[in-house]
């Protein structure tokens, strides 16, 4: 019995030392993305809402936006919360009103408004404090009054993501979702 005993505590430390020697994750620095979930492709508007979920990962954990720093990812956006582009490109807004700057780091492409609308979103500031930087996790984003053009309307979103260091993602689409009034 005592060498039974032995044994299985030898083995239940050598499993212990062996799972602590897993190497952390080595992701690439530039934001990767991955479609996970809709919770419908088929909405009424108004009242229904999309819901977007996405697997991320990023190599350096810069992802979101730093309390401290609101001058990360600035953008240009129209009254109808469409980007018209980045501060840091020097995007001209001049003859233009009604113009507001945000700091954004998430985009959804809808090309049904005016040829292109990118709405965008803030992600929470997502960088962890230890000594290895690489995460990976989900985003819920979700999509509420959605313009109706035609009735029934069917869109294809692009999306993608930006890192403080303007590292953009790969861009996802989703499948086709039907819109109605």
């Amino acid at each position: 019995m005592r060498i039974k005993l032995g044994f299985l505590f030898t083995l239940f430390a050598a499993i212990l030392i062996m799972a602590g020697c897993v190497p952390p994750p080595d992701y690439d620095d530039v934001p990767f993305i991955r479609l996970e979930a809709l919770n419908s492709t088929s909405l009424t508007m108004p009242g229904d809402s999309l819901v977007i979920t996405i697997y991320f990962e990023d190599g350096d954990g810069d992802l979101g936006v730093n309390k401290e720093d609101d001058t990360t990812n600035l953008q240009f956006v129209n009254e109808f919360g469409c980007v018209l582009g980045s501060v840091k490109s020097g995007f001209d807004t001049s003859g233009m009103s009604n113009i507001d700057v945000v700091a954004a780091n998430a985009f959804i492409v809808d090309p049904r408004i005016a040829g292109t609308c990118t709405r965008y979103y803030r992600l929470p500031y997502l960088t962890p404090k230890s000594k290895y930087k690489d995460i990976s996790g989900q985003i819920l984003i979700t999509l509420t009054s959605l313009v109706v053009v035609n009735s029934p309307d069917t869109v294809i979103f692009d999306l993608y993501i930006e890192d403080r260091a303007g590292r953009r993602s790969n861009v996802i689409q989703t499948p086709p979702i039907i819109i109605s009034k």
